[in-house]
């Protein structure tokens, strides 16, 4: 506070009051009544800017013009008087009043809002924590840390990749299936090595 008051200019207007010019705006100070046009004395109890560049002209004691809330003797008396001890729910004494209400709700006119509040930052840390990065595994090389663009050995590694697909089924049908899809292959195969040997035996 001390160096953005050595930006006030001062105009002494009577014995306890000033002028005041600050940031192109002028405020008059009263240090007897302790108030200020800009306000902040009044409502915070603690000398404004301004009121403090009237106080150091003055060569006075800023700590004269705090409200006495602020003092040490007030902060004692906050805490001087004990809390009396109080008893459980269970143990108060019942009355034949009814019973108090919720407030009621008023429903506002107008589309409600779709926006949220935007929330502080670490608010819902703990709801959704936050997951660890995961790494990026190559189907070709097995190695991690690096994708398909990036692999490097993907050109001496191509004899490693897994066949991938449904696990064939051990069922009786599906073996009996297997069984009867290799036989019409060879039935074929055999039919062509003949046809092709006739075709040569003609020419």
């Amino acid at each position: 506070m001390e160096v953005e008051a050595r930006n006030c200019i001062l105009h002494f207007s009577r014995e306890n009051a000033y002028e005041v010019e600050h940031r192109g705006d002028q405020f008059v100070c009263d240090l007897v009544a302790k108030t200020c046009t800009y306000y902040q004395w009044e409502l915070t109890g603690i000398p404004c800017v301004h009121a403090f560049r009237c106080i150091l002209d003055k060569r006075a004691d800023p700590n004269d013009y705090v409200h006495e809330a602020y003092s040490r003797a007030t902060y004692l008396l906050t805490y001087g008087a004990t809390i009396k001890s109080m008893p459980g729910v269970k143990h108060w004494e019942k009355v034949d009043l009814p019973r108090p209400l919720s407030p009621i709700t008023k429903t506002m006119p107008g589309r409600p809002k779709s926006k949220k509040r935007k929330k502080d930052k670490g608010e819902d840390a703990e709801k959704h924590p936050k997951r660890s990065k995961k790494t990026t595994k190559r189907s070709n090389c097995g190695q991690l840390g690096h994708n398909r663009k990036t692999c490097k050995n993907a050109s001496s590694s191509q004899g490693l990749k897994e066949k991938g697909g449904r696990p064939p089924s051990n069922t009786d049908w599906a073996a009996a299936q297997r069984t009867k899809k290799a036989k019409r292959l060879r039935r074929r195969g055999s039919s062509f090595v003949s046809n092709v040997f006739f075709l040569s035996f003609i020419s």
